[in-house]
């Protein structure tokens, strides 16, 4: 396996590292690792969440594929060079930057209609900082909980985002296991970008 040291920042007044930063870091870093460009399908899963910063465990050939120790994301992302997998491992490297994030820039452009959410302008965000915030807005105002909070917990995408696919974008939830667990389709007028899963825990 080969390790990578990640840097990131913490997002507004969270003290955890959001998945707004952990997608686009890790893919930049698969690119990097592949020494080609992203190529395919991609997916992700949030099974913690980390205070400190990650290291970038990559599988290589003949690597068991078993979860390491204090592995939070698993990732599987497909590079013209071929597929890039691994976890990202909380380490003892402190996160010592902060980044501002308003995520009324995304819910004052949203409509809401039933299950399904909808961009009415662009942002001039990079996609993933519409479509994470975005599906949280759709759940906080459908299934609101005060003394619990929606969090990212899985995203599947058939391609890797382009900057127009959130200038038309719809998100709708196709499932949702007791209020706790959603899958939500990811949908352009061009087709359907992927899933994204969300689950409500404990503040």
């Amino acid at each position: 396996m080969k390790s990578i040291a990640l840097n990131m920042p913490y997002r507004g007044e969270r003290t955890y590292l959001h998945g707004t930063d952990i997608v686009p870091t890790v893919l930049a870093t698969a690119q990097d690792v592949a020494g080609a460009p992203l190529d395919g399908p991609l997916s992700f899963s949030f099974k913690s969440f980390s205070d400190n910063q990650f290291d970038m465990v990559v599988f290589e050939d003949g690597d068991e594929l078993a979860r390491p120790d204090n592995g939070m994301v698993y990732f599987d992302v497909t590079t013209a060079a071929g597929p890039v997998r691994g976890w990202l491992v909380r380490s003892a490297r402190a996160v010592v930057e902060r980044r501002p994030f308003d995520e009324s820039e995304i819910s004052d452009h949203v409509s809401i209609k039933g299950d399904s959410a909808q961009i009415a302008a662009p942002t001039g965000l990079a996609p993933i900082e519409v479509i994470v915030p975005m599906t949280k807005h759709l759940h906080q105002s459908r299934w609101p909980a005060p003394d619990e909070r929606w969090i990212l917990s899985r995203l599947d995408l058939e391609r890797p985002l382009r900057p127009g696919d959130v200038d038309t974008l719809t998100i709708e939830v196709i499932q949702n296991l007791k209020q706790r667990l959603t899958r939500s389709t990811l949908t352009t007028p061009a087709g359907t970008l992927g899933e994204i899963y969300f689950s409500r825990i404990p503040k």
